[in-house]
Order: C-alpha cells, then structure tokens, then sequence
C-alpha cells in the first residue's frame, strides 16, 4: 500500500506543476504539428495539445535515462506506449480535478499568487522577478492567463491531497490492528499433499513389466516421456533416454490409476499423524515424514492477522478458539481437496500495546494507506458514467 501512496504523494498533488515546469527545462516534444487544440476531454475538462506533449517529453526524458541518456526513436516511444501511458495519466489526473471542483476546493489569487512567486523558476536573487516571469511565458508561448489557470488547478487537488493526508485510524484501532499482527502461536505441523502421496503406492515389477512391453502402451509411454523432457528441461536437469525412463514412467502413471488405493493411505496416514501429534510423540512424525515424504515443521510462529499454512488456510473458528483458549494439548486438523494439515500449539505468545516510536509509525502507515485507498476510490469513483472523448489518430 506503501507504493500507492507514493504515487498519489508525486503525482496526484503536484502533477500539474510537473507538466507546467517541464516547458521552462526542456524541449517540447512535437507530437503534434500545433500546441493548440485538445486531445481529449473528461467529462467536459479538456487535456490540451501542449499540456499532452510537455507530459509526453517529460516521458522520453525518464524512459532516456535508462539507456544511458540516448534519445528513444519513434519506434521505441510506440513500443514503450509512452503516448497511451501519459494519456491514461492525464485523464486519471483530470478525474481528480474533477472530483475537487465537485467538492467547491478553491484556487483563491492569493494562494496562486503564492504558488507562483515560490517557483525557483521565476527569481531571481531569491526574490520574484516579474519581468523573468513574463519573459519565461512569453518564450514558451504561455499567456498568464493560461498559466495562472494551470496554478488554480493545482491549488485544487493540493486541497483535496492535503485532505485525504490528513487521514488516519483512531488510535484504539491502531493498538488492536497492533495486537492481532503480534498475537502469535508456536506450533508444530504437518502438510500432506495428497496427490504427492501417490508416490507411495505400491507397484509390483511384475505390473510394470506387463505395462511396458504391452504395444497398446507403447504411444503412452512416448508422450509421458515427452512431459518428462519439458520438465526437466525447466528444471535443468540431465534427461535421460528413453529406455533408462520407461519403467519409472510405467509405475507412476500405474500409480496415478490407484485412486482408491491414494485415499485408503491419505486416510490411514491422516490417522497416523492424529495419533503421533496427540501423545506428543514427534520423532514419530519425523520418521513419517522422511519415509513418506511430506512437510514437517515445528516451532512455526502462526500470527492472528493470518491463519494459513502455506496455501491452506485454516479454519477460522476453531484457530480463534485456540487462541482464545490457548490450548496446546489439542490436535486441529485441516482438510482441502487437495491437502491436509495437522498441528498443535506449543505456546502462544501475546502482544503488547505499542510504545511511541512504534504508534508513530503506525499513524504514519495508517494515513498512506487511506489517502491511498480514498485516492484510487476517487478515480474509480470518477470514472463511472464519466464521458471521455479522444482525438481521432491519436497515437499514429
């Protein structure tokens, strides 16, 4: 969430003054034979020819970075799609201008008169030089009036982005957020794949041999072997040939057959696991886990906030419970269609409040993430049944 805010931090605030700046350092990229005329609107807010290429400039200039400051050509500017990017910026940007002349924020002439005698750009001296600001326009075929109108919008979503900053959790929510991220349990665990069991079915030499010299088999084996080069290959491993492969091709597809069998020893090693977890009996478990192969672990720090193991999750009653009652001489068990797992708390770890240093940072934390979520909720918010147009051919 961390990443939202920032753009919404250098962005969303100060976008306007990123494009309006950039025609006083650079060179306008001419995407167009004119600055004058519109390449789209939002609902009735256009996005200027000059405004589009200053932002597509601006674009260049960063992507020319990355290639050691060598200009990108026509080519590389399609195929980067800088022009459909800068384009889906400005109409999101506008969205949100949107959005803060729905809300009455105002531009007033002394916080733009403000805005403007601040611009580095515009002193001289440390102090504003009004002939530099007129002659700084004029050269860049800006009037003050379209400038200023840029400064208002500006001033605009500052408002707004000074709002949405502002806010943050209560300070109750964030000691109790607080607690349920340090509430932890100490478990130990056990997580069977059941397909992965197959492995441990038995398969005579006998089957095998009959499979593989079997013709109607023949086919088969061949496009087993083909998924095993694939795989290995992604792997990279050694592929061995096919005669070495067939037999061990044989048992495991005979093996994927053994559907019944599959369940009869998931069961039967469910029951295993129950038993040895139950009487604490865990060199037991370890002995399991090495002839059957599947995860065991222990003194696993489970936290409240995420009651998962892996790609299981766990069953939310019955952890809370666990917690709630700390409990570690039950035995929880957890079942998917495809894996189960088995545990038993050891011990559990309570949380205290937070001191300062830590509440600051979780203030801090709790207000990016909401002027993140309210920004882009903003702009979605914005974007149903709002009307935006666009040029014809505009990214030929």
């Amino acid at each position: 969430m961390s990443n939202i805010s920032k753009k919404f931090s250098s962005y969303v605030i100060s976008f306007l003054m990123g494009l309006i700046i950039i025609a006083f350092v650079l060179t306008g990229f001419q995407g167009f034979s004119s600055n004058t005329g519109e390449v789209a609107t939002v609902d009735g807010t256009p996005i200027n020819t000059k405004e589009f290429n200053q932002a597509v400039d601006q674009q260049i200039q960063q992507f020319s970075q990355f290639s050691k400051g060598k200009s990108l050509t026509q080519k590389q500017i399609r195929d980067f799609r800088i022009r459909e990017r800068v384009l889906d910026q400005l109409i999101n940007q506008k969205h949100f201008l949107n959005f803060a002349t729905k809300l009455q924020f105002d531009g007033g002439k002394e916080a733009v008169k403000g805005e403007i005698k601040d611009l580095p750009y515009f002193q001289t001296g440390g102090q504003f030089d009004v002939n530099k600001y007129k002659l700084l326009l004029s050269s860049n075929r800006v009037t003050p009036a379209e400038f200023e109108g840029q400064i208002v919008d500006q001033v605009k979503t500052q408002k707004l982005g000074q709002l949405l900053e502002s806010m943050r959790d209560s300070q109750k929510k964030i000691n109790s957020q607080y607690k349920l991220e340090n509430t932890k349990s100490q478990i130990n665990y056990a997580l069977v794949s059941k397909n992965e069991m197959r492995q441990n079915l038995a398969v005579s030499k006998q089957d095998i041999s009959n499979f593989v010299s079997n013709e109607k088999n023949t086919q088969l084996i061949e496009s087993l072997y083909k998924t095993y080069e694939a795989q290995a290959s992604i792997k990279k491993e050694k592929v061995k040939p096919l005669a070495s492969m067939k037999s061990e091709l044989a048992k495991e597809h005979i093996q994927r057959t053994k559907t019944k069998e599959l369940t009869e020893f998931n069961e039967k090693l469910k029951t295993d696991l129950q038993t040895a977890f139950s009487e604490n009996k865990f060199s037991k478990v370890r002995s399991l886990e090495k002839k059957y192969n599947f995860e065991f672990t222990r003194k696993f720090e489970l936290p409240l906030s995420s009651l998962k193991i892996k790609s299981v999750s766990l069953k939310e009653d019955e952890v809370l419970a666990l917690f709630n009652s700390k409990d570690t001489g039950t035995v929880h068990m957890t079942e998917t269609d495809t894996h189960f797992v088995i545990l038993r708390a050891a011990k559990f770890m309570d949380s205290k409040t937070p001191n300062t240093e830590e509440t600051k940072k979780l203030l801090e934390s709790s207000r990016r993430q909401l002027s993140g979520l309210i920004n882009n909720s903003v702009i979605q918010l914005q974007q149903t049944g709002s009307k935006v147009t666009t040029a014809a051919n505009l990214f030929l």
